[in-house]
């Protein structure tokens, strides 16, 4: 019994995967967890003409389904197989046709997609084998959808077997990763003063964001790390929810991520599944209310970093007319000689 993938793969469907095949074929080698023969021309299905009747695509379907929630897995196409133990090889006609058939099949027959691979093994003429290699899914479970079957499957040895709901409910949980959104909640805009030497304005706006988690697990601990934002740039934050750091590290190899502003969760903060929190506000100064200001940034949890980008339009930003008719009023006092009716100068 061959155990490791890769080998497999090197096996099957590199430079002397037609002789590879004949050998396991005459050596008696099994299925397993990860390999699986099938023969193309029995019980009436046929591909003399380079089809893939729908049985086989149900098997395709079930069998992508059950590897991707494992470690992967080979099926080698063009082997009779009984009680798991290949009998004879049976090449078949236009085998590149049939590997094109498949790759286009694959493309909708199981959720999350997975991006299998098939190759032709010819012999001569057109006639020979084709390889698929299933990778293992980085999300997982995955649904197989082929003909509105909608069930997820298990490699069971060496069959693929629909999973219950408590395997499905397990292998979600095992595999879910922390999945954040950073979503803008409010913006405002104030007037704060002139310059003393110049009649440049000065705008303190701040905008108030929320973190949600959309994912399935709870998270427990996060940062978010501004790398591209406005000058002068700060958090005002709520000392139990959160507390600004210079770097975090967070990631599974703990690699410290330096940033221009960084918040990072307080200990004992949770957030819960389909939950979200308004975890702090950022604030800056501006003398212009036109255009746009740009923010870059990373969501860092554990096991996951989301990059996330957004923008602040002045010109629809909430406040921005009091603010303007403020600045004009400040204007006006200062060109008339009288003192302008602000509690701040800049």
């Amino acid at each position: 019994m061959i155990a490791d993938l890769s080998e497999l793969r090197r096996r099957f469907m590199g430079p002397d995967a037609a002789s590879e095949i004949m050998k396991a074929v005459a050596n008696n080698i099994g299925e397993s967890a990860n390999l699986e023969f099938k023969q193309l021309n029995d019980k009436g299905m046929t591909v003399q003409d380079g089809s893939f009747p729908k049985d086989l695509r149900v098997h395709l379907a079930e069998n992508v389904s059950a590897f991707a929630n494992q470690a992967g897995g080979i099926i080698v196409w063009g082997v009779e197989c009984r009680k798991n133990q290949p009998m004879a090889a049976w090449p078949f006609p236009h085998c590149e046709k049939v590997r094109d058939v498949i790759n286009d099949v694959s493309l909708n027959i199981v959720e999350p997609a997975t991006e299998i691979e098939t190759t032709a093994v010819p012999l001569e003429n057109g006639v020979g084998f084709a390889v698929t290699y299933v990778p293992p899914a980085k999300v997982k479970p995955v649904m197989c959808t082929f003909n509105g079957d909608k069930r997820y499957y298990w490699r069971n040895g060496e069959s693929a077997i629909a999973m219950d709901h408590g395997l499905v409910r397990a292998l979600m949980l095992a595999t879910a990763r922390p999945e954040l959104e950073l979503r803008t909640t409010k913006t405002d805009v104030i007037f704060e003063g002139l310059s003393t030497k110049s009649p440049d304005p000065s705008y303190r706006v701040t905008i108030e964001y929320t973190i949600l988690n959309v994912g399935q697990v709870l998270v427990s601990e996060f940062a978010v790390v501004l790398t591209s934002c406005p000058n002068g740039t700060r958090f005002s934050t709520d000392g139990n929810l959160a507390r600004k750091t210079g770097q975090t590290s967070l990631d599974d190899d703990n690699m410290m991520i330096d940033g221009s502003v960084i918040v990072h969760s307080s200990p004992d903060l949770k957030l819960f599944p389909k939950s979200g929190i308004r975890f702090v506000s950022i604030k800056f100064h501006t003398n212009n209310l036109e255009g746009k200001h740009e923010f870059r940034g990373l969501i860092v949890a554990k096991d996951a970093s989301v990059p996330f980008e957004f923008s602040v339009d002045m010109s629809s930003i909430s406040g921005r007319e009091q603010a303007l008719q403020k600045y004009r009023e400040a204007l006006s006092q200062r060109q008339l000689g009288s003192p302008p009716r602000t509690s701040r100068f800049i």
